[in-house]
């Protein structure tokens, strides 16, 4: 075997060694805002579910010009839309407005102002369309043209948190009453979710791997809501937050910082295996030239 042929079954073979642990998968992350912390500190916070809920902090890059109002709710589409996060800013005398965010760079990355104050916001994993609410009116809402259109009067509120599950329901909370609710998508009609009739959340986000549902209130206190195929839903504590006052929960789909830099360290072994090899086979065919008579 030549020395060529065996440093490209080294490298390949040091590709399919490590493969197992260079997952394709992307690594999902829950993230949350603090009314007090995310515009004066300039972060997200990321929650690990497995620690109670546990929040570190997030380097968050400003823009040029600061962006006015505090955040509301948090919002994204981890299935269609992974790397972006949506945020409602809105309060302190500031216009309302919607922030994209770059989850992956952890910067914002567009300003988007609207004409109603909504403070509540979810983005649809089936269509990919957004919806919000203010007090009792759910809209509909066309973040490219920034425009939002009427739906119908929700009977119970849902201007505290909205969310999806998987397959494209939307659900609720509001500031009129406790309790879970489902939402109709056409006619704004409201259910109550058995099981969650006491719930209380400022925001909700389904993770897209399991369905299962995340709640936080006021207080920080973060909570599991499984809801069952008859509809029914399993609420659980899973601890307490840093939050000072919560505002918002969204799942965030980004690729792991470690497996890409490894993924190009060994690409680049790959080329340089390459290299060398096409710059020998040269050599030798220039030796075999100049031998000749």
């Amino acid at each position: 075997m030549s020395r060529t042929v065996a440093r490209s079954t080294i490298t390949w073979g040091l590709i399919a060694s490590v493969s197992p642990f260079v997952s394709a998968e992307p690594v999902q992350s829950l993230y949350g805002t603090d009314l007090f912390s995310f515009v004066e500190a300039d972060r997200l916070w990321s929650l690990d579910v497995a620690a109670g809920g546990s929040a570190v902090p997030v380097p968050f890059s400003q823009v040029a010009d600061a962006y006015a109002g505090r955040v509301l709710d948090l919002a994204s589409d981890p299935i269609g839309d992974p790397r972006h996060l949506w945020a409602v800013l809105g309060g302190s005398g500031a216009d309302p407005s919607l922030l994209r965010i770059d989850a992956a760079e952890r910067r914002p990355i567009e300003l988007i102002p609207i004409d109603v104050a909504i403070s509540s916001l979810a983005i649809n994993p089936v269509t990919g369309l957004m919806y919000g609410a203010k007090a009792s009116t759910l809209y509909s809402i066309d973040p490219n043209a920034a425009e939002l259109t009427a739906i119908g009067t929700t009977p119970v509120w849902v201007d505290e948190a909205l969310g999806f599950d998987r397959a494209g329901v939307l659900y609720g909370t509001g500031a009129s009453a406790r309790g879970l609710v489902r939402v109709d998508l056409h006619t704004a009609a409201t259910e109550i979710v058995n099981g969650a009739e006491t719930l209380e959340a400022i925001d909700l986000a389904a993770d897209p791997a399991t369905g299962d549902w995340f709640a936080s209130d006021i207080h920080g206190d973060l909570r599991r809501v499984v809801i069952a195929e008859d509809g029914t839903a399993v609420v659980s504590d899973l601890g307490r937050t840093r939050f000072n006052r919560g505002t918002g929960l969204a799942f965030a789909v980004v690729p792991e910082p470690s497996a890409i830099l490894l993924t190009v360290l060994i690409l680049a072994a790959v080329m340089g295996d390459r290299r060398p090899a096409r710059g020998a086979a040269a050599a030798r065919s220039q030796e075999a030239k100049c031998g000749q008579p």
